[in-house]
């Protein structure tokens, strides 16, 4: 009773809050312009939710296990399904609305007239039905011959699923498939679009103009963050784990070799969080490495030192008390996390090369092509693109069920380790990292390659000893960096494992987790006269300082 009494109140709210706010909307003219007719869409949509699932659950909750005919659970899935469908594609068309307003305001009557607003809002809708009459005619043909109770309070289609006698994997795969396409897709088109809306609103001069573009887009930024967290949080709360935590194993090796790998690692990790943090400093300090190429490598620097954060401490850890455990949820934060980062920073490092064949290939445009609109927007959508591919990774293995073993041979939550104790079929999550590894590795790589060679025949055709001498110096701590990282990785991944067994394959780890953190700062430093000269200088003002 105390249940029916809460949401009949929530369920009254919803439909006077979007009521009126469709009643404003259709009476104040000032308000008939593109933002407040999608959100006038989006409020139809949200009624719609509500009017579709919540009367039978208060009906459930005054008599409990109220039959619903087949067919009323089959529109009631179909309606569901579109709805939500619908809302996903409807929040991409709003922040599309947004960056136009705010990134290209003169052209906004232009691109947003009323006939482009009539079709985006209907090829949402279009779309929304479509997927779900998708996933209701793969339903439709399944035999129903088990228990006739879904275990949930409306007919949501996972639920309904498993009363299904039959093999469903054609259908689970396509709801996968569907979940993909229309989260992942278009909340990555959301955060490319209040990436650069961001770009935009920090180039305003006016603090008023600022504050109206924040004011404008925080609303909405509300409404995708309640969506899609709470999209989310059902994803991972349809894994069927029955693991709760995780030992890492680490180093299987003796108590001494613990203690002498602990002081080792110890000292690396200091190194790698000094050496990167002077990088940052000086970068910071010195205004003559206020440049492209210092701004990128500045965020190298912070992926570096994020990197060792996310799983040296953890290591160092089990070396002094083997088999510590991890929770699922710290499990899959590191995953994340460290996919996040070696994602941005394969990315990175395609863009500092391009930064130096920019530099040496078309040194005149150097000032034009990298602008700092140019360079912030490189570096926000390596940022964005990692956290987004990680993303996918992480969504594809919380599907998977955890039920056997709980024991991972690593010295941190590494993809491949966690995927080798899942009680089901991973072949989709090993097509995925295949795919990924050729796009983000072998791809990446290729370009750093091209880049370079076109460098090399720009460095033979310079006249000056001194200007090769400094195009030499300046590119061949970015390929030593380049060749550590890339290097590794790639025999990690996309070697055959028969040929690397499980502790080669830590070892390999360490050197993109550890070891290249720590060298980038040391070959950056050491071969490069731009940051040695700001190390004197520094050193040299902080004598002074204490000599007056």
């Amino acid at each position: 009773m105390l249940l029916f009494g809460i949401f009949s109140l929530f369920y009254a709210f919803t439909l006077l809050g979007n009521g009126l706010i469709l009643g404003l909307i259709w009476l104040d003219s000032r308000l008939h312009t593109p933002m407040y007719f999608f959100l006038c869409h989006l409020a139809i949509v949200d009624i719609a939710y509500a009017c579709n699932t919540v009367p039978q659950m208060l009906v459930n909750l005054l008599k409990p296990d109220q039959p619903i005919s087949f067919a009323g659970c089959m529109t009631q899935t179909f309606l569901f399904l579109t709805f939500a469908v619908t809302e996903c594609l409807l929040l991409v068309v709003m922040s599309y609305d947004r960056y136009v307003a705010i990134c290209h305001p003169l052209r906004y009557p232009v691109i947003m007239s009323w006939r482009v607003c009539i079709m985006l809002v209907v090829t949402s809708w279009t779309f929304g039905v479509l997927l779900s009459l998708i996933h209701l005619m793969l339903l439709l043909p399944l035999p129903f011959c088990r228990s006739q109770k879904i275990n949930h309070f409306f007919c949501e289609i996972m639920a309904v699923l498993k009363l299904v006698c039959a093999d469903t994997h054609i259908n689970e795969i396509v709801v996968l498939a569907g979940a993909i396409s229309v989260l992942v897709g278009p909340f990555s088109s959301i955060v490319i679009s209040y990436m650069c809306i961001l770009c935009a609103i920090l180039r305003i001069q006016s603090g008023e103009g600022q504050r109206k573009a924040f004011s404008t887009c925080s609303s909405h930024l509300c409404v995708v963050g309640l969506f899609y967290g709470t999209a989310i949080i059902i994803k991972m709360e349809k894994n069927r784990t029955m693991v709760t935590e995780f030992i890492l194993l680490g180093f299987c090796l003796g108590p001494r070799i613990h203690i002498i790998l602990f002081g080792l690692f110890s000292l690396f990790y200091a190194f790698t969080l000094l050496g990167n943090g002077l990088i940052l400093g000086l970068i910071w300090l010195d205004s003559r490495l206020h440049t492209p190429m210092y701004f990128f490598l500045s965020h190298l620097a912070i992926v570096d030192i994020a990197y060792a954060c996310n799983t040296v401490p953890r290591m160092l850890v089990n070396l002094l008390k083997p088999d510590q455990s991890i929770s699922f949820a710290g499990c899959m934060t590191q995953t994340f996390l460290f996919l996040t980062f070696a994602l941005t920073e394969c990315l990175l490092l395609v863009v500092m090369s391009y930064d130096r064949y920019v530099a040496i290939c078309h040194p005149l445009r150097y000032s034009v092509i990298m602008s700092w609109t140019g360079c912030i927007t490189l570096v926000v959508t390596s940022w964005a693109c990692g956290s987004l591919l990680a993303l996918v990774h992480v969504v594809l293995i919380l599907r998977l069920p955890f039920c056997g073993p709980h024991e991972i041979n690593h010295f941190f939550c590494e993809i491949l380790s966690v995927l080798k104790l899942a009680c089901a079929d991973t072949w989709l999550n090993q097509v995925v990292i295949f795919v990924a590894c050729v796009f983000i590795l072998v791809g990446p790589l290729c370009l750093v390659l091209v880049s370079y060679t076109r460098i090399l025949f720009a460095i033979l055709r310079i006249q000056s000893g001194e200007g090769r001498r400094k195009a030499f110096s300046t590119c061949s701590s970015h390929l030593c960096v380049v060749g550590l990282f890339f290097g590794s990785a790639i025999v990690m991944y996309m070697a055959p494992k028969s040929r690397h067994p499980e502790e080669q394959q830590k070892i390999l780890s360490l050197f993109y987790s550890l070891f290249n953190p720590m060298l980038n700062p040391m070959i950056y430093s050491l071969r490069n006269a731009d940051v040695r000269s700001a190390l004197k200088r520094a050193m040299c003002k902080e004598s002074h300082s204490q000599l007056e």
